[in-house]
């Protein structure tokens, strides 16, 4: 019977032995997952800088654009909503981007609706492509020859995901 006894004892460590193995495996696995999402976070923080929220951080759009660092890449995320307001953006490189650009419900109730005489949307020209657009309605409530949806000035800024109506202008 000693035999039996220190068969399965001997089973009984190769099992703990096993389990030992196992956790030190689950162990490393974490310390791997902890250390790819530490490196997504500071890549990504060097790629965007902040993150603005509107309404949450700022009541206006305009006022998130100011707050932004121009060479920063920062980050403006705006809640569905009417924001009745131009905004102009002087050479800010920023991502100015609803919650969910890609979702047309999104896309269609965060509206950006100018109340100047001016164009809603705003851009120096001086922009690069890393200057982002997306995912807004762009409208104007006052319809005259001067109220535009956008006016680029030759900007290189990307605007996607958008829709623009209701808007006029004598400009070409």
């Amino acid at each position: 019977m000693g035999g039996i006894a220190m068969k399965r004892s001997g089973v009984a460590k190769g099992v703990f032995e096993h389990r030992q193995t196992i956790k030190k495996r689950m162990m490393f696995m974490r310390l791997i997952v902890k250390s790819l999402c530490l490196i997504t976070l500071t890549i990504s923080s060097a790629v965007f800088g902040k993150t603005l929220t509107v309404p949450g951080m700022y009541s206006t759009i305009q006022g998130a654009i100011n707050a932004a660092d121009p060479a920063g890449q920062d980050q403006i995320i705006v809640s569905p909503g009417i924001y009745s307001e131009n905004i102009f953006i002087e050479g800010e490189n920023i991502v100015l981007t609803s919650i969910d650009p890609a979702n047309p419900d999104v896309v269609e109730n965060t509206i950006i609706k100018g109340n100047w005489l001016r164009s809603t949307v705003h851009f120096s020209g001086t922009e690069t492509p890393n200057c982002i657009l997306q995912g807004f309605t762009i409208t104007h409530e006052l319809l005259n020859e001067t109220s535009s949806g956008i006016s680029g000035r030759g900007t290189k800024a990307t605007i996607s995901n958008c829709i623009i109506k209701n808007n006029r202008s004598g400009y070409t």
